[in-house]
């Protein structure tokens, strides 16, 4: 981890050149969390096979001509650049940081490159040598999909299923879902056709719709490159990979784009549909055996399918097509342009996208801003007319600008889609009103915005009654925005304080004898059962510092780090591992079965796991600097594997499982998910976000504090909009929302059971826990008065009760309703999650807004 000044950092992209080879895969599956073995039943997202698959029918990257380059190229009509392309260069302060998303630029000369790559190879040697964890190498080899994509690897990236197996699962792009075939090309999907909504599961099903391809055989595909909005894909021909000759085609999966693009460097482009074609531009087809379809030539087709869908076609330059009766339009000539396609939902979005089709997205990169820092990205301080007043205000302290620089090509204002969560926090921007919600996801309705730079102001809720005159108890934060190592406010009085202290000794002493039971699981070589473990002693520490507890304090802190050590030094029986093939940090146990330890070592979860790291190794930098000085080494690679802010580290990607476009993360690692990658427990992802950010201001490191600060506000933002439904859901229709917490969220689905069970309680404690400062920013007063009514009624279920670890999340759920009646129950409880303790309770419940009367009658004892 770096440490810098607040300030700007950008997060971007540099070309890199394609070529196939020939690897063995193995991949798919996944694996979560509840202490039970996960059975492979199920639907959908929630449920994989691992498939192991054999490919060796791609050429050997080395034999593949670079793509891309002679005169085939496309002409640029943009100073922005194509993928990759445009000023990675920082106009403001603060300390750049550039995303170098499919690793490394290949010189066109032989020479030239194993020079580069030589270099290359010494720094990364150098750097991957300083994880102070044995190094392995992993079971699982990439293969040649991943093209010129090198370690460190996006294991979390939201469209691995492109590189999974055969690569041939659906990826979300949004507002379509993909797939990359070898043999049908790129089928796409309008998958809200197919919308589905019961009182278990909402879902957009995926169908080809339509597919665009070449005449040419192609029999395989591979990344060109990514960045953190978009990723590049290619499908080389025959003719390019035996024959020497420049024929392939591209396509740029850009997140929110109204349409699909596809560039055709010398091929016959190949457009079908999957159902028969029945109008083009006016002209109906015509079943008579003496109808002959003329060839059809421009650059505008309106086309409409037997099933009724309309599409629109764009093409520059013009193009020929032969239309026959099996819905395919075929190029009579081989073709070097670009083809665009898009779904007209309702008639009156035609116009709009006539009049914008010519420009097009390439890729895209994140900016993003600190208080008194300057701004970075492309284009300099320049941004144009299309906002009004001043660059979309100042930043007061907790605010962070975040900016979508959109590289494009061709003229015209560039139209583009954003989610709610975004339109939230736009800052002036040009909507199109008669474009806005035509297309719909399963994240809702998209609004159409047109520029190539959105701003957007992203912090963290101001606690609700800080600052207020007259308010019961007393600022006792840390600053930087209210959420800290502290509630909001302080335990209200004397009578809580002493609960809460005789508490504290409480789980103290049954620590001290061993007496686990009060603890639903302990799991020695598990990561995630430990972590929680850890930062529940590390709880402890905190609530014994806050109510005046000081040897306490020092003990639970000598508690923390016994259980930390272990895992830093690797002497324990599941070491962790330094995986030199992925780029990350993994587990022993993993090597032999990919889903043991929740499928860890093919990088689910890491955030889930390693958060409840972070967080102990905040309040240790906090309470014991010298054992954070002693294991600097190891605590900084473990932080970086979820949280890493540099973008240009050889060892980790960036921010391994933040999706930068979704706002939240994604949990899934190495294995292919038949909706896209996926998510469970939203609150576990704030939680580790919230223990980096702790990390990097307890150790100093501004950057990284910043950093996960902004990674923390965003899944913040993001689990409210789409794991959180109120009756008024903008999102999820009504049958479904009642359920009012998401259990699961895929790239095409979400689900209201979890990886391990359907009941309630879990779906709404996976998505809890734990209970920490931060959570007060989850759990607004109006959102729980909605879902506290659906889940409470688990209390009184007589057949399968509650488990009393359960219990516990709904008893502080309850507290943001009624601190009192919460107060009570929670002292009934005799058995709390491993993340969890009476003294947390507790403090959760006195530190609730208006709970300062609470447990006054305790003073003098109970």
């Amino acid at each position: 981890m770096s440490s810098g000044n607040n300030g700007s950092v950008a997060l971007g992209i540099k070309d890199a050149v394609i070529a196939g080879g020939n690897s063995t895969s193995s991949s798919s599956g996944g694996t979560r969390k509840g202490g039970k073995a996960v059975s492979n039943t199920g639907s959908g997202n929630i449920v994989q096979n691992l498939i192991n698959n054999s490919r060796s029918s791609a050429p050997a990257r080395d034999s593949t001509p670079l793509l891309g380059g002679g005169s085939g190229d496309l002409p640029n009509h943009s100073s922005a650049g194509g993928h990759g392309g445009g000023d990675d260069g920082l106009s403001g302060g603060g300390a750049p940081l550039h995303l170098k998303g499919v690793a490394w630029l290949l010189g066109v000369a032989v020479v030239v490159a194993a020079a580069l790559f030589g270099l290359l190879a010494l720094r990364r040697s150098h750097a991957v040598d300083s994880v102070p964890f044995s190094h392995v190498t992993h079971p699982l080899q990439p293969t040649a999909l991943w093209g010129a994509v090198r370690r460190p690897y996006p294991t979390g990236a939201w469209w691995t299923n492109l590189v999974l197996n055969k690569g041939d699962n659906n990826v979300a792009v949004l507002p379509y879902a993909i797939k990359a075939t070898d043999d049908n090309g790129l089928q796409i999907s309008y998958s809200y056709f197919r919308h589905l909504s019961t009182k278990m599961v909402q879902a957009d099903l995926f169908a080809p719709d339509m597919a665009m391809a070449a005449v040419e055989n192609t029999g395989t595909h591979y990344i060109e490159s990514y960045d953190p909005l978009s990723v590049g894909l290619v499908f080389p021909t025959v003719n390019h990979l035996q024959h020497n000759r420049p024929s392939y085609y591209r396509t740029h999966l850009v997140r929110g784009c109204p349409y699909l693009t596809v560039e055709y460097y010398g091929c016959h482009p190949l457009v079908t549909a999957a159902n028969m074609i029945t109008v083009i531009n006016g002209l109906q087809y015509r079943e008579e055996a003496t109808f002959q379809a003329p060839a059809l030539t421009g650059s505008v087709f309106e086309i409409t399918v037997i099933s009724g869908q309309q599409w629109m076609l764009f093409a520059e330059p013009a193009i020929t097509f032969r239309w026959t009766k099996d819905g395919k339009l075929t190029s009579i000539s081989s073709y070097t342009g670009f083809l665009r396609i898009a779904v007209a939902p309702v008639e009156g979005i035609k116009p709009v996208l006539v009049e914008h089709w010519r420009a097009y997205p390439t890729g895209g990169d994140v900016s993003l801003d600190y208080p008194g820092g300057g701004r970075g990205g492309e284009g300099g301080g320049e941004r144009g007319g299309e906002r009004g007043g001043e660059e979309g205000g100042s930043l007061s302290e907790g605010d962070m600008m975040v900016t979508y620089q959109w590289r494009r090509k061709g003229e015209g204002r560039l139209l583009m889609l954003a989610l709610p969560h975004h339109v939230e926090i736009l800052q002036d921007a040009t909507l199109v009103g008669n474009a806005t919600g035509v297309y719909v996801t399963l994240k809702g309705g998209m609004t159409a915005v047109l520029g190539d730079r959105w701003y957007m102001k992203e912090g963290l809720p101001v606690p609700v009654d800080v600052g207020k005159k007259g308010q019961k108890g007393e600022w006792t934060g840390d600053g930087g925005g209210g959420f800290e190592f502290r509630a909001p406010r302080g335990v209200g009085n004397e009578g809580q304080k002493k609960v809460i202290r005789e508490a504290v000794m409480s789980d103290l002493a049954a620590i001290r004898k061993g007496d686990f039971k009060r603890w639903n699981k302990t799991d020695v070589n598990d990561p995630y059962w430990e972590g929680k473990r850890m930062a529940m002693y590390a709880r402890l520490a905190v609530i014994a510092d806050e109510v005046g507890m000081v040897p306490e304090r020092e003990e639970a802190v000598a508690l923390a780090a016994a259980v930390m050590t272990p895992w830093l030094g690797g002497t324990n029986d599941n070491p962790f591992l330094y995986d030199t093939t992925w780029g990350g940090i993994i587990l022993q146990s993993g090597l032999s079965n990919p889903y043991v330890n929740f499928g860890n070592t093919y990088y689910n979860d890491h955030h889930f796991q390693y958060g409840y790291f972070c967080y102990c190794a905040a309040v240790l930098a906090r309470f014991d600097p010298e054992f954070v000085r002693k294991h600097k080494r190891a605590l900084t690679a473990l932080v970086a594997d979820i949280a890493n802010d540099d973008d240009a580290s050889p060892s980790f990607p960036l921010a391994r499982h933040k999706d930068f476009f979704d706002g939240h993360s994604w949990a899934s690692g190495l294995f292919e998910q038949n909706n896209g990658k996926s998510q469970e427990s939203s609150s576990e992802a704030i939680n580790a976000y919230y223990g980096a950010h702790l990390y990097g201001r307890a150790t100093g490191d501004k950057k990284l504090e910043s950093f996960a600060k902004l990674l923390l506000a965003m899944e913040l933002r993001s689990t409210r909009w789409y794991w959180h439904m109120r009756n008024d859901s903008k999102v999820y229709d009504a049958v479904f929302a009642a359920n009012r917490m998401v259990g699961v969220v895929g790239g095409l689905d979400a689900t209201c059971h979890t990886w391990f069970g359907e009941s309630l309680e879990y779906v709404h404690g996976i998505n809890l826990m734990p209970f920490t400062p931060i959570t007060e920013a989850l759990l607004d007063v109006g959102y729980v008065k909605e879902e506290y009514a659906v889940l409470s009624p688990v209390l009184t279920r007589q057949e399968e009760p509650v488990a009393e670890e359960w219990k516990g999340f709904v008893y502080l759920d309850h507290a943001v309703l009624d601190p009192a009646s919460a107060w009570e129950e929670v002292q009934m409880l005799d058995k709390f999650d491993s993340g969890n303790s009476l003294s947390n309770s507790l403090w959760w419940v006195a530190t609730r807004p208006g709970a300062g009367e609470v447990g006054k009658g305790e003073e003098g004892g109970k």
